[in-house]
């Protein structure tokens, strides 16, 4: 007889199903975790206050795109359950819809970029920390539109499962922005010595090669052809006030949440370049478990979207469930290593950098991992179960959350710093008891069972009766071979 965990592993949505979608996710997220991470650590090898500006900067430039990154992002469910409806002639059409909301950010990048300056002026950061932020933030602004449309791009291989493809592209794309930032940093190669603003651009160039990846992948005759890729860029009314309807708040959540983290960060830097610097860098440290969490939600959420397409609610919840028990094994790992072996997740940062400014940084560091260690598997409930109420459709739910708890972090860290003299260590105690929040109220939704009647698609129309009289001389494929057929191809190359 198996015993319980194989039949869990081997189960429809079970474990295996559930690494199948998720581990190519996990891998595309730890290549951008990768790209952060040495961006960071390259930045700390060449000045200390380079790397303090790096992380206010490059909050604010992901801000500013938040809302239609969300937009865009939301596609995914779309492609999902109308993949698991069985219509593959909807697919292309909502590409070409999250295509046209991508363009939306060209405008707001146009618009920011003047007041870059003043904005890095009003937040009061040491004046050193303010030129190099603007650097930064003007250099990050030119690759953000890639990184929408790359979203936009990644949600039909993301909807149809083709997660492997999509980890291939992250990997090469990593690849590139550490090529790019090692020789336009240090000015290695006979490339100039940009410092910050190198690294701005290599993390903007290897976006746009990004996009280039995804754009030749979507228009090879397997995807074009089944898909419609050509025909669904041609702006569809109907179907972009649905994607409105249900992205509208994913896109707030985006814009919200990057929101508060900003603030967040820039209240702590009010308390001076070795606040600011621990902070960057144990978020740099916590983005080894955040980012991968964030590949594993996105999986559940096309896996509960998926599931409810072809109305079978009790294997979404299954694969939701199989999704928190390999996450919360992966959470615990992390969250034990950050309180006990810190030093570990440090001891990169402080290959080339000068010693003693390193020391100092590191002393705070270590704690600020230790708050780390503590809403770390909060984090992970959070990421599992927003992916599944996401996945179904419930965005409605998500904005209320996101609206009310969202300026907590920044207003409870504003208070710790400027009126109850709580300092560095009282601001990370709110965040993180904004995260324990977040965890407890999405599990809480989860287990009210509302997401299961949900869905983003509209319902087929009925066949006519000559049409029904056609299908019965022919048997429909099921939506697992229609997957095989459409993903196995471009998994084999």
């Amino acid at each position: 007889m198996r015993s319980k965990l194989s039949v869990w592993w081997r189960q429809p949505s079970g474990g295996r199903d559930v690494m199948a979608m998720a581990l190519p996710l996990v891998v595309s997220m730890m290549s951008w975790t990768l790209m952060q991470f040495i961006d960071r650590m390259f930045l700390m090898w060449y000045t200390a206050d380079a790397l303090a500006a790096s992380l206010p900067a490059g909050m604010m430039s992901f801000f500013v795109i938040a809302f239609p990154f969300g937009l865009a992002n939301y596609a995914a469910t779309f492609v999902a359950q109308y993949y698991g409806a069985g219509r593959p002639e909807r697919m292309g059409q909502v590409v070409g819809q999250a295509t046209w909301l991508a363009l939306f950010t060209v405008v707001l990048v146009a618009a920011s970029r003047p007041g870059a300056p003043w904005f890095f002026s009003w937040l009061g950061h040491e004046g050193s920390i303010q030129v190099l932020e603007v650097d930064y933030y003007l250099t990050m602004a030119l690759g953000a539109v890639m990184i929408v449309t790359s979203a936009a791009w990644s949600s039909l291989l993301i909807g149809l499962g083709n997660t492997r493809t999509l980890m291939y592209v992250d990997m090469a794309t990593a690849v590139v922005n550490i090529v790019l930032d090692y020789l336009l940093i240090f000015g290695n190669g006979g490339f100039p010595e940009m410092g910050i603003a190198g690294a701005g651009w290599g993390t903007s160039l290897a976006h746009t090669f990004k996009a280039c990846l995804l754009l030749a992948i979507l228009l090879g005759t397997e995807y074009r052809e089944t898909y419609q890729i050509v025909p669904g860029m041609r702006f569809s009314r109907e179907l972009m006030l649905r994607m409105l309807r249900f992205g509208f708040p994913n896109g707030l959540q985006f814009f919200f949440e990057i929101g508060t983290i900003t603030m967040f960060v820039n209240m702590v830097g009010r308390l001076g370049t070795l606040a600011l610097s621990a902070t960057n860098m144990a978020f740099n440290v916590n983005s080894l478990v955040f980012i991968p969490l964030f590949g594993i939600s996105t999986a559940v959420s096309s896996l509960v979207g998926q599931r409810l397409g072809d109305d079978k609610p009790d294997l979404a919840a299954r694969a939701t469930w199989s999704a928190l028990s390999l996450s919360l094994c992966y959470g615990l790992f992390f969250s034990v290593a950050y309180a006990v072996v810190p030093d570990l997740f440090l001891f990169a940062h402080a290959a080339q950098a000068d010693a003693v400014s390193f020391e100092e940084i590191r002393r705070p560091t270590i704690v600020l991992l230790r708050f780390v260690a503590a809403y770390c598997l909060f984090d992970t409930l959070y990421m599992v179960f927003a992916g599944a109420v996401k996945g179904a459709g419930d965005t409605k739910f998500v904005l209320w959350v996101t609206a009310l708890s969202a300026p907590y972090p920044a207003l409870g860290a504003w208070l710790a710093v400027s009126h109850f003299g709580w300092g560095l260590y009282g601001a990370w105690a709110v965040l993180t008891s904004w995260v324990w929040f977040l965890g407890i109220i999405y599990l809480h939704r989860f287990l009210q069972g509302k997401w299961r009647s949900m869905r983003v698609i509209e319902a087929a129309v009925p066949l006519k009766e000559e049409e029904l009289s056609a299908e019965s001389t022919n048997e429909k494929p099921s939506s697992e071979a229609g997957l095989l057929a459409a993903v196995e191809p471009a998994s084999g190359g």
